[in-house]
């Protein structure tokens, strides 16, 4: 008696999914703006117990957006 595989699974690497090394997207921001953010989203438990770097890498990827 054999047993059927389920399924197999993996990631296509072509013309339209290139395997590069990762660029973090940075957004300007003065001081105040990256004090904002960042007392912010340690606020979160997503993000508090990042390290430095991370952080710094999270902060400079966000955009502010103001509503109201």
């Amino acid at each position: 008696m054999s047993v059927q595989r389920g399924a197999v699974s993996a990631e296509v690497y072509g013309k339209f999914n290139k395997k590069e090394d990762f660029v973090a997207r940075v957004i300007p921001k003065n001081d105040e703006q990256i004090n904002r953010i960042k007392s912010r989203i340690l606020q979160s438990f997503l993000f508090c117990n990042l390290e430095l770097n991370d952080l710094e890498i999270v902060i400079n990827a966000m955009e502010e957006k103001k509503f109201g």
